[in-house]
C-alpha cells in the first residue's frame, strides 16, 4: 500500500505544478473562446474579436458612468501611440444603455483604434472569461485571441505584460 502511494507521488507533483501555472495565462480556455463574445459598433453592427487582424489586442473595458475609466483614457492613448502598429487597441463600453454610449462617443473622444459596446446577451460569457466585475478593467489577447492577462485595473499595469510579450 505504501509503495503504491509513493509511485503516484511524482504524478501528483506534476499535476500540482500544472494547476498552479494555469492562473497566469489561462491555458484552460479555448483559443477562440473570446471570439464567441459579441460586441456592437456605433452603427449597431455585430462584431467579434475574430474581425481584428493577427496582432496582439489590448482591450480596455470602461463605462460612461465610471470616472476612473474615463480618466484612464489618457494612459490608454499614450500606450496606443507608443505601440502603434504592433498591437490592436480596443475600447469596450459596458454601459447602462447602448444609446447613452453612442451619444457619449459623439460628444467626447473615445479612445482606441476600435470602439465597441458589449452586447448584453454575451456579458456573462465575458465575465466568465476575464473575471470582469466592473470597469475599468484591461485584458490582453495574443495574436490568436487567447487571453494572456486579464486582471489589470489600470493601463500601466498592462505595460509589463506588453513589453514581455513583444520582446
Amino acid at each position: 500500500m505504501r509503495q503504491r502511494f509513493f509511485s503516484f507521488l511524482p504524478i501528483l507533483l506534476i499535476a500540482v505544478v500544472l494547476q498552479s501555472s494555469k492562473s497566469k495565462y489561462y491555458p484552460e480556455i479555448s483559443e477562440h473562446a473570446f471570439n464567441e463574445v459579441i460586441f456592437l459598433t456605433k452603427d449597431s453592427v455585430r462584431y467579434n474579436m475574430e474581425n481584428l487582424n493577427e496582432k496582439p489586442t489590448y482591450i480596455g473595458f470602461w463605462a460612461t458612468y465610471s470616472r476612473p475609466s474615463i480618466k484612464q483614457f489618457r494612459d490608454f492613448d499614450k500606450l496606443n501611440k507608443e505601440y502603434n502598429g504592433e498591437i490592436n487597441f480596443v475600447t469596450v463600453a459596458i454601459g447602462k444603455s447602448f444609446r447613452e454610449w453612442v451619444e457619449y462617443c459623439d460628444t467626447m473622444p473615445c479612445s482606441g483604434e476600435k470602439q465597441l459596446y458589449l452586447y448584453e446577451q454575451t456579458r456573462g460569457k465575458l465575465k466568465k472569461l476575464t473575471g470582469l466585475s466592473k470597469p475599468p478593467h484591461y485584458t490582453m489577447l495574443d495574436e490568436n485571441g487567447k487571453i494572456l492577462e486579464s486582471s489589470a485595473r489600470e493601463p500601466k499595469d498592462m505595460m509589463k505584460i506588453m513589453k514581455l510579450y513583444l520582446k
